[in-house]
């Protein structure tokens, strides 16, 4: 559970250093280390480690292949066949 007293004073501190050059590497990460505490995590860290591998081209090509055929992929409006074709 989370103390509204610990945390206003959080909020304090870190508006009041918001734009301060005073404040160390180390004060900086403990207040990084502070804001993500009470977060619960949504992503092991297999998952994560997982998804920051590298990507091989073999998987790249797979995934380019299984698109959908006849859409665009984002607001460039460039269709899939395009990038299916190279």
């Amino acid at each position: 559970m989370i103390d509204p007293k610990r945390m206003l004073i959080f909020a304090q501190n870190i508006f009041q250093n918001l734009y301060s050059y005073d404040l160390d590497v180390k004060g900086k990460t403990l207040a990084t280390d502070l804001c993500l505490q009470n977060i619960t995590r949504k992503v092991t860290k297999a998952q994560n480690n997982d998804q920051l591998c590298k990507l091989n081209m073999q998987e790249l090509w797979e995934a380019i292949k299984d698109l959908p055929k006849g859409k665009a992929l984002g607001e460039d409006g460039i269709l899939t066949k395009v990038f299916q074709t190279i």
